[in-house]
């Protein structure tokens, strides 16, 4: 132990001289860590350098992937795939549609529905607000489900309605509705489609939280927080 301690230390040295040395005249806190932005502050896969740099949660996750792999393959749902870039953009523009049905930094947008691409999106877009995505059983019955949204109190419910979902009515959140039309509630995919791509300038830090999902047993409902993974910590209660 004390021999590959002391073969540690020896090779330090090596390693900062190897490290890049300062430019001239630059403080390192000030280097570009991105190329320079296109025309409008957006490079060619629509992130800037706001994007990477301030958004250190969950929603930067596929903006940093598309700028690396933006042709490779995001995901698959039936005979349909989507690459990174094309991803990313669709996350962007919902977050932008979000915004504009009153979503802001530390709302929550809530899911209820199956497995499905749009819960992806959903929460990739939600995350570059800020905001925390609550996801909702939707084989629960209605009381439960409606005991749920009132402890998360999202800004807007998502809500898909294949597999029997619960239709939801209340005043207290905007409604999006996937696969199908929902009185009073705005269309996922219109909703992309008619928001702007640009990128979300919003600091998010790695402590945010970025997820409110809920367990039930034998003691009751219990909400989750859970913030960005690698330095996130989670604790018990919605509120």
């Amino acid at each position: 132990m004390v021999s590959r301690f002391r073969r540690a230390v020896g090779a330090w040295p090596v390693t900062v001289r190897r490290c890049p040395a300062r430019p001239a005249g630059k403080h390192v806190g000030r280097l570009n860590r991105l190329p320079p932005p296109g025309p409008g502050g957006v490079d060619a896969f629509g992130m800037t350098a706001g994007t990477a740099v301030g958004n250190a949660g969950i929603g930067s996750w596929i903006e940093r992937r598309a700028r690396t792999a933006p042709d490779g393959v995001a995901l698959i749902a039936g005979d349909r795939s989507v690459t990174y870039s094309e991803l990313a953009d669709r996350a962007r523009r919902l977050a932008n549609g979000l915004r504009t049905l009153g979503v802001a930094k530390g709302d929550r947008v809530a899911w209820l529905g199956p497995n499905h691409p749009a819960f992806l999106e959903s929460l990739f877009a939600a995350g570059l607000l800020g905001a925390a995505m609550a996801p909702v059983n939707h084989r629960l019955d209605e009381a439960e489900i409606n005991w749920i949204l009132e402890d998360t109190r999202p800004r807007v419910l998502i809500q898909h309605l294949a597999a029997g979902a619960t239709a939801v009515r209340s005043p207290a959140f905007r409604q999006v509705a996937v696969g199908g039309a929902l009185d009073g509630a705005a269309d996922f995919e219109a909703l992309i489609a008619t928001s702007p791509g640009h990128a979300i300038e919003e600091p998010v830090e790695l402590d945010d939280l970025c997820l409110l999902p809920h367990t039930s047993g034998t003691t009751g409902h219990r909400g989750e927080r859970v913030s960005s993974p690698v330095h996130g910590r989670d604790s018990g209660g919605a509120r």
